[in-house]
């Protein structure tokens, strides 16, 4: 799935991972038509989440 690479969240209790990647702070940003997600960059598991964010946007919308 999303997280797969990151053996401490892929099983993690939904309590951890509330607290680990829902918790984080983010800004929505917006410019050139496009939304941006800002993630703070302190946070040990921004590049997690950002990887997740990526590899969701490849799947492909349902038809």
């Amino acid at each position: 799935m999303l997280l797969t690479d990151e053996p401490d969240l892929h099983r993690a209790e939904p309590k951890t991972f509330r607290y680990r990647l829902l918790h984080m702070g983010a800004r929505i940003t917006r410019g050139q038509r496009k939304v941006f997600l800002r993630l703070a960059e302190h946070w040990p598991w921004a590049l997690a989440l950002a990887k997740a964010f990526t590899r969701l946007r490849t799947i492909p919308l349902p038809a």
